[in-house]
């Protein structure tokens, strides 16, 4: 079994043993960007701030990833200044659990931070302003069933703002993605894999393509997904999986190039 699913279920049943607060946490939520002005096709680490207002502790499972890619209790909302949203399907998320988490203690005034990627949720494509909001799920279990419920708390909207990417700074940025993909620490590989993506140019294609035979095919896959020209994608893809066999990854990304990157988002969701 993997080591870090074993430190989640072990946590988790460890949590089991804690004594809890049967009360439901009063929570405030705050989002915030280290900058109010970004390049179209430049990751966004949006940072969650939870702020316990209540007069009891409140106790969570702080996690740092997820086999899914995103962590769905950190949920942000996107939209333009006419209230149209944006998102990336629910399929390509599907699958919660796994990665290292341990219990941890929120005492009555006291907060904690976790940055989230943007993309992870919508990938704006268009030069604009943006209103970004944030939804925390928050989780309690009683003391009389220690049952697992859930109370969402949700952020005042974010302003963002997103100009034109020139040359000069794509070259830039595509080199770093490429250098920290292939040269940096694990998780700092995937989020360069999955920032190649975002670009979305053509030429990032083959660069994704070969990445799937490295150590991180997982945010390979992911960041394929993210790529406008899906039919660029989908010729790429069909000579790669000529020399392998149908494996489980293979028909899964294969079905996924199926799906439309907004498939799940409401009827007036913008199309990427």
């Amino acid at each position: 079994m993997n080591v870090s699913l074993i430190g989640c279920v072990v946590g988790f049943f460890l949590a089991l043993l804690c004594p809890c607060a049967a009360d439901e946490p009063r929570l405030a939520i705050a989002l915030s960007a280290d900058r109010a002005e970004y390049y179209v096709g430049e990751l966004i680490e949006v940072v969650f701030t939870v702020h316990n207002e209540g007069d009891v502790d409140y106790r969570y499972f702080d996690r740092n990833g997820d086999r899914s890619g995103r962590m769905p209790e950190y949920e942000l909302q996107v939209a333009d200044l006419r209230g149209t949203p944006l998102c990336v399907s629910r399929a390509y998320y599907m699958g919660i659990g796994g990665g290292l988490c341990g219990e941890r203690k929120l005492d009555p005034g006291k907060s904690f931070t976790k940055r989230i990627l943007l993309q992870l949720w919508a990938c704006p494509r268009t030069p604009g302003a943006y209103r970004v909001t944030g939804r925390y799920h928050a989780e309690r279990r009683t003391e009389e069933s220690m049952k697992l419920e859930y109370s969402t708390y949700t952020s005042k909207p974010m302003s963002l703002a997103l100009r034109p990417m020139p040359s000069p700074v794509l070259k830039r940025v595509l080199n770093d993605h490429q250098v920290i993909a292939e040269n940096d620490t694990w998780r700092e590989q995937g989020k360069a894999i999955l920032g190649l993506g975002v670009l979305g140019v053509q030429v990032v294609i083959p660069l994704l393509i070969k990445y799937l035979d490295g150590e991180q095919p997982f945010w390979a896959y992911k960041a394929l997904l993210y790529v406008p020209d899906r039919e660029a994608v989908r010729r790429a893809f069909d000579e790669y999986a000529k020399s392998r066999e149908k494996t489980g990854d293979v028909l899964w990304f294969q079905s996924m190039l199926k799906i439309p990157f907004d498939q799940d988002c409401p009827a007036n969701a913008v199309q990427h």
